[in-house]
């Protein structure tokens, strides 16, 4: 097993993630000036979808050109997501559907218990391309904040375990004080909130981040994320871009 899993970009060479960062760049300051068009035209108070996926393409430009300068992007982009002889182990084949079995009971289960869609109508195009965007997103920090600790930490146990403090409360904050308050349209039951965490966020880590320590697969990683925010957009009926009516 490699002592790292992601290696550091080289400097600028003028290459392809060279042109995608300056192009990630621009789509960042365009989507940036785009929404503080539409927030100051949007109503106070009220929920706009066209705010909400402003902001989910501003954090998947964000999160893309931090994976980028990480290393992250390099690797799980350009690696298959499975290969013959992973498929052919039976151990790897049980390790990967125990992590997706986890992502369904947590998110399709106990996360969508704790949570109410309210009425609204189900977008399942609109559902699936803002759950892949989300997703990749958040996978993408996940594996950035891992790809900075790796290179601090060479013992792989010690970097599961501070990855996941560090995951988790970026997570914690970036939800209760951002994602939750100005892109999720309302879903979420307080009474909820310590299960959803302990019975979906948790597992979720432990057993996705214990599996990239182990396989060092960090495509099948970032498919699990997806997996679960899928689920999420999908139970919680993330509205439409045209969706005027979403509350």
């Amino acid at each position: 097993m490699p002592d790292r899993i992601f290696t550091p970009p080289a400097l600028p060479t003028g290459g392809w993630q060279d042109v995608l960062l300056l192009a990630l760049a621009a789509l960042f300051v365009a989507t940036l000036a785009r929404i503080r068009v539409e927030a100051r035209h949007a109503e106070a108070g009220v929920y706009s979808a066209r705010l909400a996926w402003l902001r989910v393409l501003l954090y998947g430009c964000a999160s893309t050109i931090l994976a980028i300068v990480t290393g992250v992007f390099a690797l799980v982009f350009t690696s298959p997501l499975t290969t013959a002889t992973q498929l052919a182990d039976a151990a790897w084949l049980a390790f990967a559907a125990a992590c997706l079995a986890v992502e369904l009971v947590a998110y399709g289960v106990v996360w969508r218990a704790g949570t109410r869609s309210y009425g609204r109508a189900r977008h399942l195009r609109s559902i699936a391309l803002v759950g892949v965007l989300w997703g990749l997103s958040e996978a993408q920090v996940f594996l950035s904040i891992w790809a900075i600790v790796e290179s601090f930490v060479s013992d792989r146990l010690l970097i599961v375990v501070i990855s996941f403090v560090l995951i988790a409360s970026f997570k914690g904050l970036w939800q209760s004080l951002y994602w939750d308050v100005r892109v999720s349209p309302p879903h979420n039951l307080p009474e909820w909130n310590l299960r959803k965490v302990l019975f979906a966020h948790v597992p979720n880590l432990l057993i996705t981040l214990t599996y990239l320590a182990v396989t060092a697969s960090a495509a099948m990683f970032v498919a699990f994320q997806v997996v679960a925010i899928l689920i999420s957009a999908y139970v919680m009926r993330f509205p439409a871009w045209a969706d005027r009516t979403a509350r």
